[in-house]
């Protein structure tokens, strides 16, 4: 089975995987509808299949608890987190539709999406599985570690930030 593992980050904090996390501060705006304010991944998997995503989070209240996701050209989902002021992690489900939400792709490069819809919402780690059964725990399985600096590291909702990024630990970079 093929996992595919990244850490992403924006905001430091030592209970988080490799101490860094991705969020939209409190106050910084919601989106009801997906819009263009998101963290871009770019995942490889090996094998064609059923792929499932799940992300180690933090939804503060109920109203941080929530994130668009899009993989590749799926439409945007709605998902909805449990509550919780420590990181746990969560298998991506849709509002109203499939739970869980799983996503056909292809061998090869795909494009991760993950859109501001409630600021607040903290995302640490993901990881892509093809194995059903799978559900990580901790920190979850190591991976390549990829640091990303925004400039201006502060955008307004709609505006567009530059990321660079650093790879460590990896054994290909594409």
């Amino acid at each position: 089975d093929s996992t595919v593992a990244v850490n992403i980050t924006t905001d430091t904090e030592t209970n988080a995987s490799n101490d860094e996390y991705v969020y939209d501060p409190e106050g910084s705006g919601n989106s009801w509808g997906p819009g263009s304010t998101m963290t871009t991944h770019t995942v490889t998997v090996t094998e064609a299949g059923t792929y499932y995503f799940w992300a180690r989070v933090i939804a503060p209240n109920g109203g941080s608890d929530s994130f668009w996701l899009q993989i590749g050209s799926s439409p945007d989902y709605l998902w909805d987190l449990s509550g919780g002021n420590s990181w746990n992690w969560q298998r991506a489900k849709n509002r109203g539709g499939p739970n869980p939400v799983t996503f056909s792709l292809s061998a090869g490069t795909h494009t991760v999406r993950v859109k501001l819809r409630e600021d607040g919402t903290k995302m640490d780690k993901f990881v892509l599985t093809n194995d059903p059964n799978y559900t990580p725990t901790g920190l979850g399985p190591s991976g390549p570690d990829i640091t990303f600096t925004a400039t201006p590291t502060t955008i307004p909702l709609g505006n567009s930030s530059t990321l660079n990024w650093d790879v460590i630990n990896a054994t290909d970079c594409t």
